[in-house]
């Protein structure tokens, strides 16, 4: 398929570095089709890049482009530009995703160019002390249109009381009944309510995966519903003692579990074991992933699950976290989907609640037995406002990956 994006020697591409700042090199090579750009001077730090202008038809597009390079993906990035017919660049956005190659970076994403575009423009950029990339030519070539992928998330909110497993077990599983009738993908509950309130010491509340009353119950009502549902309880998992989230698939069998990382004192000295891995979890409507109350109080939990593309973060929890879930979405670029127990904050969040990757609240609830629901479209982009690229629309999902130095810190 015909390559839609100018040739190296097609006099489209220009090299630009700030002129205040002129401590990058960019040197074409038409005969190979590549863009190099090289950072000599130790001291100073240089910036460059190499862009084109072109216009494409409305439409969709998928797009790639190979760099060889020692840098790391911070110091490599691709930009996409769209203009209207005001010629104002109305999207900025990088290229969404990335994966390491044996000398260098491969970038790829899907463009959307709308009725209005007046032109595109792509930008191959390098930034540093010393180093250098070599761009090989940008491809892009008509794609089809993404179908939309809907995802709709019933969360079931429990308010805790003085109860027994019994009596717990029969107010859960009404409320993932109510759940059931939104027709969910998935079905979220809070941390641990099945044993909230029960006055058992840890070891008598806690069950095996294998034997667990209320797991088989909660295996059925997955199956039931065809839905994915996200149990959290305390496991005895390998003579341990976890704070387990358990994810369950459409069948009603156990596809994943999630230990929780960071532990309370209040937790520890009751004997749990925390978890040491944050894993991610491919189902059929995308990649997903799962935290447990004090682990979202942590950047890094929600950074390690952006890092491996989770488009979803389910978490249970007994603690509403003020505004750590808000941040947690807006800096994972992802949604954030909280079965929440307690009221913490003074801002009026209730304690479950889904957020948008811009940090809008879809749908929110604190009273007893009541249902959160909202429908996820994951083909759709979550553009915000960004300093770093004027009066522009960046996807949130992308930005802050390259947009940080991680050698600040």
């Amino acid at each position: 398929m015909k390559n839609l994006i100018p040739a190296a020697d097609s006099g489209a591409w220009r090299f630009v570095t700030p002129e205040c700042r002129n401590y990058a090199v960019g040197t074409l090579d038409s005969a190979a089709g590549t863009f190099s750009i090289t950072v000599s001077d130790p001291i100073h730090y240089g910036v460059g890049r190499w862009e084109a202008e072109y216009t494409l038809a409305p439409g969709w597009y998928d797009f790639s482009v190979v760099c060889h390079t020692d840098a790391d993906m911070h110091d490599v990035y691709v930009l996409h530009d769209i203009y209207t017919d005001s010629n104002r660049t109305d999207i900025r956005d990088h290229a969404e995703h990335e994966e390491r190659t044996p000398d260098g970076w491969r970038f790829t994403d899907r463009i959307e160019v709308p009725e209005n575009a007046h032109k595109c423009k792509t930008e191959l950029w390098f930034k540093g002390y010393t180093g250098q990339v070599i761009w090989e030519l940008p491809v892009i070539t008509p794609a089809v249109v993404p179908a939309p992928r809907e995802v709709r998330v019933a969360i079931g909110y429990m308010k805790p009381r003085a109860a027994t497993l019994e009596s717990n077990r029969e107010v859960y599983t009404r409320i993932v009944d109510k759940c059931g009738a939104y027709n969910p993908d998935v079905i979220l509950m809070s941390e641990g309510m099945y044993e909230r309130g029960v006055d058992l010491p840890l070891h008598e509340k806690a069950e095996s995966a294998e034997d667990g009353v209320m797991i088989r119950a909660m295996c059925e009502k997955a199956a039931q519903y065809h839905s994915y549902l996200i149990y959290n309880f305390h496991e005895k998992y390998e003579g341990e003692i976890y704070n387990s989230s358990l994810l369950i698939d459409r069948e009603g069998k156990i596809a994943g579990r999630y230990f929780k990382t960071h532990l309370t004192v209040a937790e520890l000295e009751m004997g749990m074991t925390p978890g040491r891995e944050h894993p991610v979890f491919d189902v059929d409507f995308g990649r997903i992933g799962l935290l447990t109350c004090y682990d979202q109080y942590f950047p890094e939990p929600a950074n390690e699950l952006a890092k491996k593309g989770a488009e979803i973060v389910f978490i249970p929890t007994a603690g509403d976290a003020r505004e750590k879930c808000h941040a947690r979405a807006l800096d994972g670029g992802f949604y954030f989907c909280v079965g929440g127990m307690n009221m913490e904050n003074p801002y009026g969040w209730a304690p479950s609640r889904i957020i948008a990757p811009d940090g809008e609240i879809l749908a929110q609830s604190g009273e007893d037995e009541a249902v959160v629901f909202a429908v996820i479209d994951l083909s759709r982009k979550v553009r915000r406002h960004w300093l770093s690229t004027g009066a522009n629309m960046t996807e949130a999902r992308s930005v802050y990956r390259f947009e940080k130095n991680p050698k600040s810190y």
